[in-house]
């Protein structure tokens, strides 16, 4: 991996600026500004894991006017800079090393490309870990750090107070901890992503007030800290959550078996059950295909789409790779939270059929053992 040199900009000229900051004061819309944006990224193609590291194509910036009405000609990059340090920072924390390095940046076809090499585990277990993120689809965005050479504000009433770039140097881009979704961090630590090194990235920063990415630092710990992705039961002085229990946890279907455990597992539909409609079917045959799945509005649903986390084919056995699934989504899906509890109860036993053990359980062992060393060290 290649080291970060101390040209690399920061403070005074080389403060980069997030856009929306520049679009709203005067002061800050200098001749070459040194600009932020975020991108989400195009669906992630390309992946591969080499001996040097996982390799993933990445798409930063298009040519297309995005959601802030902005657009930067992909024609337009200079290009030489960047690749005398072609690094690829987290948060755009320069006093990290890097998590991974451009192999190559090319131009076509409207877009800005770049093929990243994160780190390997053994050489940064934070650069793994981001890898992973992006690999298995928990995190989907970059922020492109560049300085404007040749723009000029959109005179398109439909475009209020967007920019166009025509002319732009690329200075540095960066993963950032923005996931397509906040719960995709529990997400992610719930199918084994070790999201440690991102822990303690954010205690890091946040012991150092002055960093700008203190904002960013304090989302994740949040995350990662506060939230959790097991149910802890309130104790008897507390009031009960104020959720009313609605759904249910249908059951299994009879006779169901166990699917081979490399069995794939796809989402399932209305089609996949029956060529009839919703409407159409008896309530036995609607409570038969609720048993599919982890949850149920009601018994018996009103809609198909009342059924969440389905983890049975249609055959009735489980799937593993369904149930996994479900578990990991368990904390994105909106479900009333006094319905959790139930929900892991009826994925936890799928889970002990395989011989394994629900990520909650583990992260209230995990937190039980710290409680107990903790205990251990005031004693003594």
């Amino acid at each position: 991996m290649n080291k970060l040199k101390d040209s690399t900009p920061k403070g005074g000229e080389g403060v980069f600026i997030e856009i929306d900051d520049f679009k709203k004061d005067k002061k800050l819309q200098t001749e070459n500004p040194m600009l932020r944006k975020y991108y989400n990224l195009d669906p992630i193609k390309s992946i591969e894991d080499t001996a040097n590291g996982l390799t993933v194509d990445f798409v930063i910036s298009t040519n297309t006017i995005d959601r802030s009405g902005d657009s930067i000609d992909a024609d337009g990059w200079e290009l030489d800079n960047y690749r005398k340090n072609p690094v690829i920072l987290w948060a755009h924390d320069y006093t990290q090393p890097p998590v991974a390095k451009s192999l190559s940046e090319t131009i076509a076809s409207g877009k800005l490309m770049s093929k990243a090499q994160f780190a390997p585990r053994d050489l940064s277990e934070m650069g793994y870990m981001v890898g992973q993120m992006y690999a298995k689809g928990f995190m989907n965005a970059v922020s492109v750090g560049f300085r404007g050479l040749d723009w000029s504000f959109s005179t398109d009433k439909n475009r209020p107070m967007g920019i166009d770039f025509t002319w732009q140097e690329l200075m540095e881009y960066s993963t950032v901890p923005v996931p397509c979704n906040p719960e995709a961090l529990m997400a992610a630590k719930s199918v084994g992503v070790d999201t440690n090194p991102m822990l303690k990235w954010a205690v890091e920063v946040l012991d150092k007030s002055d960093l700008s990415q203190k904002k960013a630092a304090e989302r994740v710990w949040k995350l990662l800290e506060s939230k959790k992705s097991y149910f802890i039961p309130f104790e008897k002085a507390q009031k009960p959550p104020t959720t009313t229990v609605k759904g249910v946890s249908p059951g299994n279907p009879s006779g169901y078996g166990k699917a081979p455990e490399d069995t794939t597992w796809s989402a399932l539909t209305l089609q996949d059950f029956t060529d009839q409609t919703w409407d159409s079917l008896s309530d036995a045959e609607k409570n038969n295909i609720a048993k599919h799945f982890a949850w149920s509005a009601e018994m018996p649903p009103d809609t198909f789409g009342d059924l969440k986390l389905g983890h049975h084919n249609t055959n009735g056995d489980v799937v593993w790779n369904g149930v996994a699934n479900a578990a990991a989504r368990l904390s994105q899906t909106d479900i009333p939270e006094a319905d959790v509890v139930k929900v892991q109860n009826h994925l936890a036993k799928h889970y002990k059929e395989f011989d394994k053990t629900p990520p909650w359980e583990k992260d209230a062992a995990e937190i039980a053992t710290q409680k107990a060393k903790l205990a251990l060290q005031l004693a003594l």
